[in-house]
């Protein structure tokens, strides 16, 4: 704010807005590195990003697909152009096929290995086509990346689920779940998995294992004692689940 006409600031500030979504801060200083700086690989971006959004907001096909263009000559030029190639990823999803934007996506990979966003098109396309063990290998790799992501072990899940590998399903959920004296809600979560896909007696034999192995945790026990008397219950025998109660 000190020294508006820098422009080198300019287009790192647009940047970090396009990245966070703040389009009326992208369009503050994008419109200002554009003016100071127009021949800038990474001013002309960021003018491509704003352009190519304008005519996406306007529904202008035809403007659409020449931003498009100019963003693919850039990236030619301009191999590192995040926000150029991200345009070009865009406009190939939104078309007629898809597909076609895998070899981009898989570019913009080798760029930035760690991009959520990237990996989580890709692993989008390969579903829409039904490569079950394609679309495994990038979800393992997702793990690995962000483990931490909940997004993403869902849908490892689900696709275990979905081929019908319960005991894959299963290990899974016990390697989420960690030590069995540890927090209760992963392996809570095995409880549930194991109920629903093997009955409830796996359930209940689950809950008496947990129960044995955290005879001196109260806390984690009295847990897994009352989801013990829960199923107990559900099952009719209601005077051995009150008195467990």
């Amino acid at each position: 704010e000190q020294y508006p006409d820098t422009p080198e600031v300019r287009e790192i500030l647009a940047k970090l807005a396009i990245e966070r979504g703040d389009w009326s801060e992208a369009e503050r200083h994008g419109r200002a590195a554009i003016a100071l700086a127009p021949d800038q690989p990474g001013v002309q971006a960021i003018k491509l990003v704003l352009d190519y959004r304008a005519a996406v907001l306007a529904n202008d096909e035809a403007a659409r697909s020449k931003t498009a263009e100019a963003a693919k000559a850039l990236l030619v030029k301009q191999p590192d152009s995040e926000l150029a190639r991200r345009i070009v990823i865009d406009r190939l999803i939104s078309g007629p096929d898809p597909q076609q934007a895998l070899p981009v996506i898989e570019d913009a990979l080798a760029h930035n290995p760690k991009s959520l966003e990237f990996h989580m098109l890709k692993f989008r396309l390969l579903a829409q086509v039904e490569d079950v063990k394609a679309t495994g290998v990038e979800l393992q790799q997702m793990y690995d990346l962000f483990p931490d992501n909940a997004q993403v072990k869902s849908a490892l899940i689900a696709w275990y689920l979905v081929q019908k590998d319960l005991d894959g399903a299963e290990a899974f959920l016990r390697k989420l779940a960690g030590d069995v004296t540890g927090p209760v809600e992963g392996h809570l979560a095995v409880v549930q998995f194991l109920q629903a896909a093997r009955g409830a007696d796996a359930a209940r034999a689950e809950l008496d294992k947990l129960f044995a192995a955290n005879s001196e945790n109260a806390a984690n026990a009295q847990i897994y004692q009352a989801l013990r008397a829960t199923l107990d219950f559900e099952a009719g025998k209601t005077t051995e689940a009150i008195a467990a109660m």
